[in-house]
Formats: structure tokens, C-alpha cells, sequence
């Protein structure tokens, strides 16, 4: 009868943040009332948590995850990605992307379920880019309603971005690949491929004619232009002997692009999900 009771009160709470719109569609069988069907481990403190990215990520989004705990139970669970001027990527007009947004919100609600009614993070289907975030924050936010620390949390999420440019002379073209640990970058990789994908490195007249006018490989000119910086905050680079103009010029471009991608997340980020 006591179990009863407490699935009973379990439920109503859970049905009243779903009608008020915070979980919509992300139970997947509210009618039975078995939510929850375990006494939770630990006894959350009620208030209400955030975790979110650092920094934006290669689209201009950073995920964010809100949980609201009432009654020692966590009763709502809200992530999405947002842009800079605090839209939702699950919200996206763009018929580009609606494919892709279907996928997406469809995971959300399969995580939100999960993490509902298990209570905790640890069984979250992490197969997906969008499950690694969602784990990754939900990670961070769960010993928070232990504390009771309500301060949003930045965390890092350990960022790769990428640009490129138009074809070279040999049909190649040049991409920038860089990750950051928050404001350290951590890897630098330059390359040039084909529509087929295959590396410049490998073409013996490009790579023969590169040392011929320049006087090093093109492998060791790609080991100069793939050096960290010792000041991370830059990619750019100056002119290094042995790396033609061109090419220092084109990395300087991609590195560029890539820098302003970096951005800090400086909102509110509670503000986030002040709007559905």
C-alpha cells in the first residue's frame, strides 16, 4: 500500500510539470503511473540545476541541461542546443535541417525518459553525439542535487572546429581541423584532401615540386603549420621559412575562421529555458 502511495504521489507530481509544458512528450507511458518503480538512493535537494558548454561549437550551439527536483525527485529534465541569440536548435525553422532536428528531438525524449525514470544518468544511451552531451552534463549537474548547489556549471566540453577553402591547383582542398580543451588548444591538424578524400601527401608531383621551391618536405612544413602556439589564444602565424606564401597565407585564412567560431558562452545561461 505504501509503495502504492508513493508511485501515486510520484506521478501526480510528474503529470503536473508535463501539463505545465516542462517535460512535454518526454515520458513514454505516463498512463500507467509506474515512473518510478525503485526508492531512489539518494534524496535530492529541491531547486533547480543547469549545467551548459563553455563555448559554442562548430555550428554556433552550446548544449545546455536543465533538471528541476521537487520532493527530493527529479520531475523535469530539459536539454536542447542554443545559439547565440538563445534559439533552440530543436526549434529550427531550417528545412536543411529538419531531418536532422527530427532525429534530434526524438533523442532528447528517449534520454529525458530515461533519466526520469531511473533517477540518476549512469543508463543513458550514449550511442549519439547528442547522448555524449547529454551524459556529459547530466554527469556534472547529479552530485549537485546531492549538495544542493544550485550555481550553473560551465563545462567543458572539449571542442573540435573545422574550416576550408576552395580547391588548390590540383583539385585539392585545404581543411583546418582544431580542438580545444576551453581556451587551450590542444591539436591543430592541416590537411588537404580531394572529393575522394585523398591527401595531397601522397601526390609525388605536388610533394616533389614543394620541395623543389621551398627547400623542406611538405611533411615538414605541415609539422611547422601544425604546432601549438605557445599563445593559444591565436592560430595565426607568421611567415617560417620553408612554408611558401600561399600556402601560409591559406592556413592563416582557415585559422581565422576557426577563432571566430571559438566563442565564449557569456548569457544567462538559466535564461536559456525561460522561453520554450
Amino acid at each position: 500500500m505504501m509503495r502504492k502511495k508513493i508511485l501515486s504521489f510520484i506521478f501526480i507530481v510528474l503529470f503536473a510539470a508535463t501539463a505545465a509544458g516542462c517535460m512535454s512528450d518526454s515520458v513514454n507511458d505516463p498512463s500507467t503511473g509506474e515512473i518510478i518503480t525503485y526508492q531512489n538512493k539518494y534524496q535530492y535537494i529541491d531547486g533547480t540545476y543547469v549545467a551548459y558548454g563553455t563555448y559554442y561549437n562548430d555550428n554556433g550551439y552550446v548544449p545546455a541541461l536543465l533538471l528541476t527536483v521537487q520532493n527530493g525527485i527529479v520531475v523535469c529534465a530539459d536539454f536542447d542546443l542554443f545559439d547565440a541569440q538563445g534559439n533552440r536548435y530543436s526549434q529550427n525553422a531550417s528545412a536543411d535541417t529538419s531531418e536532422d532536428r527530427s532525429l534530434f528531438r526524438t533523442e532528447v525524449k528517449s534520454l529525458n525518459s530515461a533519466l526520469l525514470q531511473s533517477q540518476n544518468y549512469t543508463q543513458l544511451d550514449t550511442g549519439s553525439a547528442t547522448g555524449e552531451l547529454y551524459q556529459k552534463l547530466a554527469s556534472v549537474l547529479f552530485p549537485l542535487l546531492i549538495s544542493g548547489d544550485t550555481t550553473p556549471a560551465a563545462v567543458d566540453m572539449a571542442l573540435t572546429y573545422h574550416a576550408s577553402a576552395a580547391a588548390n591547383a590540383y583539385g585539392y582542398y585545404p581543411m583546418l581541423s582544431v580542438t580545444y580543451s576551453d581556451a587551450i588548444i590542444t591539436k591543430i591538424e592541416f590537411v588537404q584532401l580531394d572529393a575522394q578524400n585523398n591527401n595531397i601527401v601522397n601526390l609525388k608531383e605536388y610533394t616533389d615540386t614543394y620541395r623543389a621551391k621551398n627547400g623542406i618536405t611538405y611533411q615538414d612544413a605541415l609539422a611547422m603549420l601544425e604546432t601549438i602556439p605557445d599563445d593559444s589564444a591565436t592560430l595565426t602565424k607568421t611567415q617560417v621559412t620553408g612554408i611558401d606564401k600561399d600556402l601560409l597565407s591559406t592556413y592563416n585564412k582557415l585559422a581565422s575562421a576557426v577563432s571566430a567560431k571559438h566563442q565564449i558562452f557569456q548569457s544567462d545561461p538559466t535564461s536559456l529555458f525561460s522561453s520554450k
